[in-house]
C-alpha cells in the first residue's frame, strides 16, 4: 500500500463522506455547496488548515439554534 501523508487524507473525498453522514441527521444540508467550496480551497492548505477550512464550513451551513451556543 502506498504511503499518503496525513494531510492528503483531508480532502474532497472526506468532504463528500463528511457531507452523507451530516445528510441523515440534518436533510437540508447543502451538500454541494460544502463540497464545492472545500474542492476550490484545499489543494493549497497544509494539515491543520485543512481541518480548520472543513470546520469552517461545516459550521457556515449548521442549524442557527446550535452555532448560537445553545447546547454547548
Amino acid at each position: 500500500m502506498a504511503y499518503k501523508k496525513l494531510k492528503y487524507w483531508f480532502d474532497e473525498e472526506l468532504a463528500l463522506f463528511l457531507a452523507k453522514k451530516i445528510l441523515v441527521h440534518y436533510p437540508s444540508f447543502d451538500k454541494e455547496s460544502f463540497i464545492q467550496n472545500l474542492k476550490l480551497s484545499l489543494d493549497a492548505l497544509e494539515l491543520k488548515d485543512r481541518v480548520e477550512k472543513i470546520t469552517d464550513e461545516y459550521i457556515l451551513d449548521f442549524p442557527l439554534i446550535i452555532r448560537s451556543g445553545l447546547f454547548t
